[in-house]
């Protein structure tokens, strides 16, 4: 992924997917870095105007740069009979005419199955890279959780963010489970 993101001039689409706190943010944040070309950070709800002549025009001004649209769960579902003009702009933006002009990259992140994705956006030339960002199981978490000097180990998976936010006044419980319906 990093050695397409570095290209010049390329336009294509990467998503990242997976739980809430599994690392897709952490992991942008670092390829961020190591990348020396404008981004622009949109978050899924200003992504809906991505079909607006105003954000043509910013993504006209700023060629060769990367767009990080995250939560972008409603842009990128399946349209099946429904007609989604900010969809219809990310495939233009990725292989299109305007991707073709500009060379923007699309980095995108969702939390839903990869298979509610729109099928036009898994098209080969178009998505160059895919990753599901999973939980760590109990192993690598202990190995986390030791390197952080944690002082808990755990036999149940655990995400990055359950990690990175144990502390000894509060240690991890689990998920709780809320009981529905009657008693």
């Amino acid at each position: 992924m990093l050695k397409i993101l570095r290209e010049d001039k390329k336009s294509g689409l990467h998503l990242l997917y997976g739980k809430p706190g599994t690392g897709k943010s952490t992991y942008i944040r670092y390829l961020c870095g190591l990348v020396k070309k404008e981004i622009v950070f949109l978050p899924g709800q200003m992504a809906q105007n991505l079909d607006n002549i105003a954000m043509t025009k910013y993504l006209m001004d700023n060629p060769n740069s990367i767009l990080v649209i995250e939560d972008a769960e409603e842009l990128i579902v399946s349209r099946d009979e429904k007609r989604n003009s900010n969809l219809a702009m990310i495939l233009n933006i990725t292989d299109g005419i305007i991707g073709e002009s500009l060379g923007i990259q699309i980095i995108a992140t969702f939390n839903t199955d990869v298979q509610n994705i729109d099928p036009a956006l898994k098209r080969k030339g178009r998505l160059k890279s895919a990753y599901e960002f999973k939980a760590l199981n109990p192993e690598k978490a202990n190995r986390l959780l030791d390197e952080k000097k944690a002082n808990y180990s755990t036999e149940e998976e655990m995400t990055l963010a359950e990690i990175y936010n144990i502390s000894e006044d509060e240690q991890y419980k689990g998920p709780v489970r809320k009981a529905v319906g009657f008693r």
